[in-house]
């Protein structure tokens, strides 16, 4: 069993709190026994840079904060064996708006990335369509529907 959280943002996010780090999502997914952390925001490249400075890729798609960024911690922890370990995956939010017959359809996108290359070249595909740096989730004039709108 393990507990993941993939709802993140980073700071670059609207309405996110700006003091935001992987420092603090692992401190808080320590203490909370969340194992598997979204880095969210993969689609914004300063925080891509940030997942390069301070995350390291083990396998399978997942990466661990490099060892010297790893808060000392004190108070409560949970600290079975299962939840000692924390591993992020590259994950990201997009937010859709488009017309579809009469209607404006707004959606949420999550998506899931295997390594930091697939995010660059998912990242150059979205800079095509539409702005990706001015908000980490960025909102861009996609249909949701793969078939009618290809990356």
């Amino acid at each position: 069993m393990f507990r993941a959280d993939f709802h993140i943002h980073s700071p670059y996010s609207r309405a996110t709190s700006k003091a935001l780090s992987f420092e603090t999502l692992y401190e808080w997914g320590r203490k909370k026994g969340v194992s598997l952390i979204g880095t969210g925001d993969c689609t914004h490249p300063s925080w891509i840079n940030e997942i390069e400075t301070k995350l390291d890729y083990t396998d399978n798609g997942l990466f661990k904060l490099k060892s010297e960024f790893q808060p000392e911690l004190d108070g409560e922890l949970n600290t079975t064996e299962d939840f000692l370990d924390i591993r992020f995956m590259l994950t990201g939010e997009i937010s859709t708006i488009y017309k579809c017959g009469d209607k404006t359809r707004k959606v949420h996108h999550v998506v899931c990335l295997p390594d930091l290359d697939t995010a660059k070249v998912f990242n150059r595909k979205l800079q095509k369509i539409g702005n990706i740096v001015s908000d980490g989730r960025p909102i861009l004039g996609l249909d949701s529907n793969p078939v009618n709108k290809s990356l």
